[in-house]
C-alpha cells in the first residue's frame, strides 16, 4: 500500500488533526483526574501511589510490550499487500498476549510472597488489586493494531478518550464512596480499562478469532525472530530505567520525594503527549520505505517545525505553571523547579518522535537497542550520583540530559546507517518555498475556517 504525495500528506494531516484532538481532551481528562488525587492524598500516600504504579510496570513489562509497535508498523506495511498474512499477525499477537497477561495475573497472585522481598506488603497487596486490567490487555491491544493498520486514528483517538473519561468518572464515584482509597482508585483505573474494551470490541471482524494452526507461528514468529526480539529488549530496559526511578528517589530522598519528583514528571509527561507524532509517523512511515527523499524530508520538517514551536510552548507552561501549582497545589511548590528542568527537552520532542518511528519503519531494532543500552549504562552511573549530591534536582537533570543525547545519539547512528536520511541542517534555520507554501496553505485554511 504506497501512499502518493496527495494521499500521504492527506493521511498524516488527518491523524495529526485526530491523534491530537484526542491527546489534548485526554490531557484535560487527566489534569481533572490528576487534580482528584492530589487534592486528597498526602505527599507520602501520593508517593505510595506511583511506587504502585513503578512497580505495575516493571511488572507490566514482561507481557513483551517491546512487539506492540512493531506489529502495528508491520501490520500497516502489508496492509493491501497481503490481507491474509496481516490478519494472521494479528492472531499470533492476541494469543501471545493473551498467554502473556494469564501468566503475568497468576504469578501475582502465586507468587506475592516472591515480590514482598521486593517491595513492602502494602505496595504487593495493591498490585493485586490493579491486575485486575490484564483482563483487557490482549483485546486492547488488537483493537489497537486492527485500526492502526488500517489507519483509523478517529477510532484509536476515541478508544483512549473513552477510556480515559470513564477512569475520571470511576475515580469521582470513588471520592464520594470510599474516601480515596489508594485501592479503590486503582480499581477504578482497572475497571475502566475492562469497561472501554467491551465497549470496542465488537468493531474487531470474526476473522481475528479464527485460530489456525499457523496462527503463533508464521509471520508473527518471523518478526520476534527477525525484529522483535531486540524490540523487547529495549522495552524491557526502558521500562526497568523508568521503573526504578522512583525506588532510586525513595532510597536517597524518602517517598516524599518520590511524590514530588512524580508531580513534575506528570506534568511533564502530560505536556509532551499532547503532540501524538510516534503514533501517527509509525505507520505512516512504514508504508513510505521505498521513498527515501520523502523519509528525509518528513526527518527535517518536523525537527525544523517543530522545535521553534515547542521552544516557544515550553517557555509560556513554565510561566504560568506556578501560579497554577501554587493556587491549587501549594504542597507540591517544590516540584515546580524539577518540573522547569524537565522542560529543557521539550523542543526535541518532535526529533525524538520522528527518530522513534523511523527506528520502527525503517527496522533497526537491533541498532537502537545497542543504544538503549548505552543510554541505560548512562544512567546506572549518574542517576544515584546526582541524586546524592544535587537531591532531587539531581535526578530532574538526569532525566532531562540524558533524553537529548539519547536523541543525539540516534540521529548520528541513524544518518551513519542510512545516510540518505540526514538532514541537511542549513535548511533548518531558512525559509524556502515549501515553507511558504505551508505557510499559505495553512492561512488559508485558517482564514476559510473563521471568516464569516
Amino acid at each position: 500500500m504506497v501512499l502518493d504525495k496527495k494521499s500521504f500528506s492527506r493521511n498524516v494531516a488527518e491523524a495529526f488533526a485526530w491523534s491530537s484532538a484526542g491527546s489534548w481532551i485526554i490531557r484535560v481528562v487527566g489534569i481533572f483526574t490528576t487534580v482528584l488525587v492530589l487534592a486528597q492524598f498526602s505527599l507520602r500516600d501520593y508517593g505510595t501511589y506511583q511506587l504502585v504504579l513503578a512497580a505495575w510496570g516493571l511488572l507490566f513489562s514482561f507481557s513483551l510490550q517491546g512487539v506492540d509497535q512493531i506489529v502495528v508498523a508491520e501490520g500497516a506495511r502489508i496492509t493491501g499487500k497481503d490481507e491474509y498474512a496481516a490478519v494472521l499477525l494479528g492472531q499470533g499477537y492476541f494469543l501471545f498476549k493473551l498467554f502473556s497477561s494469564a501468566i503475568l495475573f497468576t504469578l501475582l497472585y502465586l507468587g506475592a510472597h516472591i515480590l514482598s522481598g521486593w517491595y513492602s506488603l502494602d505496595i504487593v497487596s495493591l498490585l493485586k488489586v490493579l491486575s485486575l486490567s490484564f483482563i483487557a490487555v490482549p483485546f486492547e491491544r488488537l483493537i489497537n493494531y486492527h485500526l492502526a493498520r488500517h489507519l483509523k486514528f478517529f477510532q484509536t483517538s476515541l478508544y483512549t478518550v473513552l477510556e480515559e473519561v470513564s477512569k475520571f468518572v470511576l475515580i469521582a464515584v470513588v471520592l464520594l464512596l470510599f474516601h480515596f482509597r489508594i485501592g479503590a482508585v486503582l480499581a477504578a483505573t482497572a475497571l475502566s480499562a475492562i469497561g472501554t474494551m467491551i465497549v470496542f470490541i465488537p468493531i474487531v471482524p470474526r476473522k481475528y478469532f479464527y485460530f489456525s494452526r499457523h496462527s503463533l507461528s508464521s509471520l508473527f514468529h518471523l518478526i520476534i525472530v527477525r525484529h522483535g526480539k531486540w524490540n523487547i529488549f529495549q522495552k524491557y530496559i526502558r521500562q526497568t530505567e523508568k521503573n526504578i526511578r522512583p525506588i532510586f528517589v525513595e532510597y536517597f530522598i524518602g517517598r516524599e520525594g518520590v511524590a514530588l519528583f512524580s508531580v513534575a514528571e506528570k506534568l511533564f509527561n502530560t505536556f509532551a503527549d499532547l503532540f501524538p507524532i510516534s503514533d501517527v509517523l509509525t505507520p505512516i512511515l512504514s508504508t513510505e520505505l521505498e521513498n527515501r527523499a520523502r523519509l528525509q524530508r518528513t526527518l527535517e520538517r518536523v525537527f525544523k517545525y517543530t522545535f521553534p514551536l515547542l521552544a516557544i510552548i515550553s517557555t509560556v507552561v513554565a510561566l504560568v505553571a506556578p501560579f497554577i501549582l501554587a493556587y491549587a497545589f501549594p504542597q507540591y511548590i517544590p516540584a515546580l523547579s524539577l518540573f522547569n528542568i524537565l522542560l529543557f527537552y521539550i523542543p526535541f520532542l518532535g526529533l525524538g518522535y520522528t527518530l522513534t518511528s523511523l527506528y520502527f519503519s525503517q527496522r533497526e531494532q537491533k541498532e537502537a537497542f545497542y543504544l538503549i543500552l548505552i543510554r541505560f549504562g548512562l544512567y546506572v552511573v549518574t542517576a544515584p550520583l546526582l541524586l546524592k549530591t544535587l537531591g532531587l534536582w539531581g535526578v530532574a537533570i538526569e532525566y532531562s540530559a540524558t533524553l537529548i543525547f539519547f536523541d543525539i545519539l540516534r540521529y548520528w547512528s541513524l544518518v551513519r546507517i542510512h545516510p540518505e536520511l540526514t538532514m541537511r541542517f542549513g535548511h533548518l534555520f531558512s525559509v524556502d518555498g515549501y515553507d511558504r507554501a505551508v505557510l499559505l496553505k495553512i492561512k488559508s485554511r485558517l482564514l476559510r475556517r473563521f471568516s464569516p
